[in-house]
């Protein structure tokens, strides 16, 4: 996962260049876990929905009125597998969307950022891992809408270069996989220090 250009990206995904665009995926978006209704519901309850696009991927199953609910205009791509075209998704979008009730390592959140795009989510559990609070992203406290609303907004008037950079740095520092096998290597070391 890489930053892509966001005209570019825009463009393969009809969006328009002005455009205030949100990203919400999962695999299965209508899993209660992920949130989906308490993102409506924060769309809803920020007086800008005439003003944001909802750009959505991932499966929807048994819930065909899912797509009904959502508050503002929305783009729905379907269930995306190919990473390139994950990045070029998060790579399009403003801001990144997670209202997860819960994660425990949110790939979501990962893959935003490794393309250089904030995150909003909750202050729970896996969440506060990967977003430094209004660094390169945003902790809404749980479970509240306002808040999130709050978030989106926040992202949508304050993201900059400075704060894509610190979304990339962030999981630079914990994925990379330099990272990943040093702590590996840091383990093995453990446990046959053990023995």
């Amino acid at each position: 996962f890489r930053p892509h250009s966001k005209e570019v990206c825009r463009q393969r995904f009809g969006l328009l260049p002005n455009e205030k665009v949100l990203a919400f995926g999962a695999a299965k978006l209508n899993d209660p876990i992920k949130g989906a209704d308490m993102l409506f519901k924060a769309i809803e309850e920020s007086g800008e929905k005439e003003n944001l696009l909802l750009l959505l991927f991932g499966a929807i199953k048994g819930d065909e009125e899912l797509l009904q609910r959502i508050p503002c205009r929305y783009i729905y791509v379907g269930s995306v597998t190919n990473k390139e075209e994950l990045a070029q998704l998060y790579s399009a979008a403003d801001v990144a969307v997670v209202p997860s009730h819960y994660e425990t390592l949110p790939f979501a959140i990962a893959e935003a950022m490794a393309c250089g795009t904030p995150v909003v989510s909750f202050d729970s559990a896996g969440q506060t891992t990967l977003i430094d609070h209004k660094e390169n992203g945003y902790l809404a406290e749980y479970p509240s809408t306002q808040d999130f609303t709050q978030g989106i907004n926040w992202i949508l008037q304050n993201a900059d270069k400075k704060m894509q950079e610190s979304a990339m740095a962030k999981i630079e520092s914990i994925m990379s996989p330099q990272k990943v096998a040093s702590q590996h290597i840091e383990l093995y070391k453990r446990l046959l220090n053990r023995e």
